[in-house]
């Protein structure tokens, strides 16, 4: 009898322990979630700023070019 009942709180104390661990791993899954989340969102405003920075040193490099062209005829 005393070995049945020692088994029986083994093995409910190895439930709640894989109860606990289950409990983290999904903590830690949500967790990981989040964050690859946010660096989705970032990485899209960043490539939001690269595509207007691009822009803007084109603009520059056919100013230059103008600008070079204009002194080269003086």
């Amino acid at each position: 009898m005393t070995l049945i009942q020692n088994s029986i709180e083994e093995l409910t104390s190895n439930t709640t322990d894989l109860r606990n661990s289950n409990q983290a791993i999904s903590d830690s899954v949500q967790t990981i979630s989040a964050v690859s989340e946010e660096l989705t969102a970032h990485a899209s405003e960043t490539m939001d700023a690269e595509t207007v920075n691009t822009q803007i040193l084109e603009n520059i490099a056919a100013k230059m070019k103008s600008l070079i062209q204009y002194i080269q005829k003086q």
